[in-house]
């Protein structure tokens, strides 16, 4: 969904006054900020996110397609057939700012994984970035919490969860989920 032409103008020219006063103060601008203001216009005229929008930004989760809404107890599987649920979501369902999950990993027959070295990352594939990773705490039994599962803007995300264990190399599942704001 495009944004309309008035906040398009002004989001560009408060990238282009930003840009002027770095560049006014005879310092080159880095990297990071060019980068910045390139990718902040390609989002402004591309919409940003590819669940559809409310005004304020945030992702409206009617929009979303079934399949990304959060439902406790959802699943994911791993290319080795094993399977992670979420079990419960801190705040339910997921929102823009710091979550907690608790997840369940068992194997291609049902029983649990307790064996496992988990890693969590989090990617918004619309604005090609990454949050801080999660920290993910063994619990026994296949039971697994994540902390700090941090979605720092509304919209779509993707987690991935990275499953080692003795008996696989490392298996992920992947989860595409509609945060709201």
């Amino acid at each position: 969904m495009l944004m309309n032409i008035v906040d398009v103008g002004v989001s560009v020219s408060c990238i282009l006054n930003r840009f002027r006063n770095v560049t006014a103060a005879r310092h080159r601008p880095s990297v990071r900020l060019v980068r910045a203001c390139v990718t902040g216009f390609a989002l402004l005229i591309g919409g940003g996110c590819s669940a559809e929008q409310s005004g304020d930004g945030a992702a409206n989760p009617t929009s979303c397609p079934e399949h990304q809404r959060y439902r406790q107890g959802m699943r994911a599987g791993t290319e080795s057939g094993a399977s992670v649920a979420i079990v419960s979501a801190e705040p339910s369902p997921p929102a823009a700012g710091l979550n907690e999950w608790r997840i369940e990993i068992t194997d291609n027959s049902g029983v649990p994984v307790s064996d496992a070295s988990v890693i969590a990352t989090t990617w918004m594939p619309a604005h090609s970035h990454p949050a801080p990773e999660p920290v993910v705490t063994s619990l026994g039994s296949g039971t697994y919490d994540l902390s700090a599962v941090n979605f720092i803007m509304p919209g779509l995300w993707q987690v991935t969860i990275g499953v080692q264990s003795s008996a696989h190399e490392m298996d992920r599942a992947l989860f595409e989920l509609c945060v709201e704001g």
